[in-house]
């Protein structure tokens, strides 16, 4: 399991130009890996526009749930019950290329803020 600030900056220095390249980035992780990188991706896009990650309030739920927890299988599940089929990580991560930035940004800033351990991510 590599820890997530690993995976996202290595993501970012390696911004894919194409599927291919998206594919051959992802070939250098296992799934457990390439399932944290979107579920970041997700989360940090989810939360652009925060400092923190969504608590329980009046006008929205809370964004972790014991159902779904703070971790690298958040938006993608795993197993024989896959919410994002792994067949679609690349083609996702090419699509997200122009604000790859953004959301691995948001991410990392709402972790920290919200006091969540990234490396049990």
């Amino acid at each position: 399991m590599t820890h997530i600030t690993i995976l996202l900056e290595d993501l970012l220095k390696n911004i894919p130009a194409n599927q291919d390249d998206a594919n051959d980035f992802l070939s250098k992780y296992l799934v457990d890996d390439q399932c944290a990188i979107i579920s970041a991706i997700y989360i940090g896009r989810d939360h652009i526009s925060y400092n923190t990650f969504i608590e329980d309030s009046e006008e929205t739920s809370a964004y972790f749930t014991p159902s779904y927890p703070y971790g690298r299988f958040y938006t993608t599940g795993n197993s024989p019950r896959w919410i994002i089929e792994p067949s679609d990580f690349a083609r996702i991560i090419y699509e997200k290329a122009s604000s790859l930035e953004l959301y691995c940004t948001a991410f990392k800033r709402c972790s920290d803020n919200s006091g969540y351990d990234m490396s049990s991510f």
